[in-house]
């Protein structure tokens, strides 16, 4: 059965998040791991760097272990600097990028049946 991350009380999500599988995520040079991902966003555990909340970035990312790598644009949604986590909204992927996405949800549907 998929993990589905369930979503907190009041908050708004347009689209699913998965917990699995993991993801890698690059930025500025430095490789973090999700704690969560649907195709519309990432939200990165342990993140220490210096994006504001608002402020956009090129981000590559690939499944754990993985070697193909996949680009976007991402732009901060939130950091909790208590908890190091980085919430990111897609603004502009690849197809590629879009497709990656896609297949790992359909993987996680078939899973489920």
């Amino acid at each position: 059965m998929p993990k589905i991350t369930n979503v907190a009380k009041g908050e708004k999500r347009n689209y699913t998040r998965f917990s699995e599988p993991k993801l890698q995520v690059k930025l500025a040079d430095k490789v973090y791991t999700t704690i969560d991902w649907s195709i519309g966003g990432l939200l990165i555990a342990g993140y220490d760097g210096d994006l504001d909340q608002g402020g956009e970035t090129q981000a590559n990312f690939c499944l754990v272990g993985g070697d193909r790598n996949y680009t976007a644009t991402i732009r901060v949604v939130r950091f909790d600097s208590r908890h190091k986590t980085l919430a990111v909204r897609f603004t502009r992927s690849t197809m590629d990028a879009l497709e990656f996405f896609r297949n790992l949800m359909k993987q996680h549907a078939q899973r489920a049946v």
